[in-house]
């Protein structure tokens, strides 16, 4: 059965998500930047990722084949080894999107190239706020880890105003699950108010093999069309799970429509010599469409060349709207209209 998902789901879940996690252990909240909205440095020391650590390897970029288009996320570090920066390149065009980049010493960061909010992290170096507002909406994010670096919870409340008064408010809390160190169910729940209303539940599920995940990164699966995959994808939201996934089911439901959305995909890797992930399939286990057709690119830590403890951010023409503008355009367009996830 073809999978449909209104336009609303496809949007916010994927352009404004957000993820929660349990697990068994207690939560790790150790701030050690009390900044608010004023930034004010950090005190993360370097990278404590097991690739990292453990490999002595970095994860440069990330090419994903979709459509006979390519989207290539492109990672950069200083010479501390700490993630600074990340942009998004496409076959099909010039634009270069800036997705982040991090200030350490003032405790900054550029978001989805809206404006420099403020940033904090836990002892590990994980990300646990993003605070701040630019002209036209504001953002707060919280995350928490538990004590084996876990993303436990993140609470996103976004707000946004239009010349015209229209104001829109969407909060949303989520639910993953962790056992045995594998990700095994995230459900998020979403409240939007203000000019566009409504609520939505989303689960996803995993079920993994018996192939470990040496350095426990995060499958491009996880977080791709998330808010912030290239966070994700670099360590700044935790440690992934023990083994690679190898199914994945979605489970979608608008209360507006009071109707039910779902689709189950099956997860294909292989792996280099190193034990680190080579390539990323998610394929469709009704279709055989293929939706994540990734490969992943690295380089030895102690030959990368370090980007400094601030990435240089050049806004150019050639910079394509910022996620913000895209979701209220693409919202006012087709606001809760089917369409298709190929």
């Amino acid at each position: 059965m073809k999978k449909y998902f209104y336009c609303l789901l496809a949007v916010m879940l994927t352009a404004l998500s957000t993820t929660a996690l349990t697990s068994c252990g207690s939560d790790d909240d150790d701030d050690n930047n009390n900044n608010n909205n004023g930034g004010g440095g950090s005190s993360v020391t370097g990278n404590n990722s097991s690739l990292v650590k453990d490999g002595n390897i970095l994860l440069t970029s990330i090419t994903n084949s979709r459509k006979q288009e390519t989207y290539t996320y492109t990672f950069a570090y200083d010479e501390l080894l700490r993630p600074i920066s990340a942009k998004t390149t496409y076959s099909f065009n010039e634009v270069e999107d800036v997705m982040f980049t991090i200030d350490y010493n003032t405790g900054k960061i550029l978001y989805n190239n809206i404006g420099y909010v403020s940033v904090s992290f836990n002892s590990n170096g994980y990300i646990n706020k993003i605070q701040g507002s630019w002209n036209g909406g504001s953002q707060l994010t919280t995350a928490s880890y538990d004590n084996n670096g876990h993303v436990i919870g993140i609470e996103r409340v976004h707000e946004s105003y239009e010349e015209d008064g229209n104001y829109e408010k969407k909060v949303s809390k989520s639910i993953l699950t962790w056992e045995n160190g594998n990700l095994t169910k995230r459900e998020t729940n979403s409240i939007w108010s203000g000019k566009i209303q409504g609520s939505e539940k989303y689960t996803e599920t995993f079920t993994y093999s018996n192939i470990p995940n040496k350095y426990k990164q995060f499958c491009f699966v996880y977080a791709y069309g998330k808010t912030d995959t290239e966070m994700i994808m670099t360590g700044l939201y935790g440690v992934g799970p023990n083994m690679l996934p190898q199914t994945e089911h979605s489970l979608g439901i608008s209360e507006g429509h009071k109707e039910t959305y779902e689709s189950n995909w099956r997860l294909e890797f292989t792996q280099n010599e190193n034990g680190t992930i080579n390539t990323e399939k998610q394929i469709d286990s009704q279709d055989g469409h293929i939706r994540i057709d990734a490969q992943y690119h690295y380089t030895p830590a102690n030959e990368y060349k370090a980007s400094g403890t601030r990435a240089a951010v050049t806004r150019t023409g050639n910079t394509s709207m910022n996620k913000d503008k895209r979701i209220k355009k693409f919202m006012r367009k087709a606001l809760f209209m089917p369409t298709g996830i190929h």
